[in-house]
């Protein structure tokens, strides 16, 4: 006999293996249809990223059923700004390029050899680094941040580096500190903003079974000027951290 939960359960099979062909068959097609974009401005370009991203989250919610909530959107009013946000999902990195006007991430440097995607990530103008080279990551940052800054861009930055279940924390990398402090003396009206999410309750990393449910993004309020750089690491851990868990209780 079948009881509730079960049905509940191959219901939940059912749509992931639905979402996830419709998301592997989009995304591969558009990868072709899009190749003439490569020869556009990238802000023109922009424009067709960011519908590849909407179109993806729409099927994310009305295949999977995974809507979203956005608290203290008010907090992006003034950009550019640096968004240091918890990383626990793919689903994310989609949604955070569609609440900035022009973002950029900073990502690791081995994503731009996939082939074909890779070209994307370069014609978007990504930070990319090699994490595991220290100070020379965090000058290739400012490097680049400084021409984000110039031209109006927002930078998004996962400070723990890596995707990590809901409830599990890591200690934040130094990037994010390193870039806080280079603004402070060079670019004082770019905040950081904090973001914390449970993305990762339905759409758990490296995991095919989505649940249904609504991903709750808390955009907190910038964090204050003129903290001590090694001060302002543990701050923007504590405050993240403490939204975090408040979220995944909550779920």
């Amino acid at each position: 006999m079948v009881n509730n939960r079960n049905i509940i359960q191959i219901s939940q099979y059912t749509r992931s293996l639905v979402f996830f062909s419709f998301f592997f068959g989009w995304t591969f097609l558009l990868l072709f249809v899009y190749l003439p974009t490569l020869l556009l401005p990238r802000k023109t370009a922009l424009i067709f990223y960011k519908f590849w991203a909407a179109s993806v989250l729409f099927g994310c919610k009305y295949i999977a059923g995974i809507d979203v909530k956005v608290e203290g959107i008010e907090n992006l009013k003034k950009q550019p700004v640096i968004l240091a946000s918890q990383h626990q999902s793919t689903w994310e990195t989609m949604f955070l390029v569609l609440i900035l006007k022009d973002p950029t991430y900073i990502l690791k440097k081995e994503l731009l050899f996939i082939p074909l995607f890779g070209l994307y990530l370069w014609k978007a103008k990504v930070i990319a680094i090699y994490r595991k080279k220290g100070k020379k990551s965090l000058e290739t940052i400012i490097e680049q941040a400084k021409d984000c800054f110039d031209n109006g861009r927002s930078i998004i930055i996962f400070p723990e580096g890596t995707r990590l279940p809901p409830g599990q924390k890591k200690p934040f990398k130094y990037g994010v500190a390193g870039l806080y402090e280079f603004c402070q003396k060079n670019y004082p009206d770019v905040p950081v903003v904090p973001v914390a999410l449970n993305s990762g309750c339905f759409w758990p990393r490296r995991q095919m079974l989505l649940t249904s449910g609504v991903v709750t993004v808390k955009i907190l309020p910038p964090m204050a000027d003129n903290i001590p750089t090694d001060r302002f690491l543990s701050d923007l851990q504590d405050k993240i951290w403490l939204s975090s868990d408040e979220l995944f209780i909550k779920s």
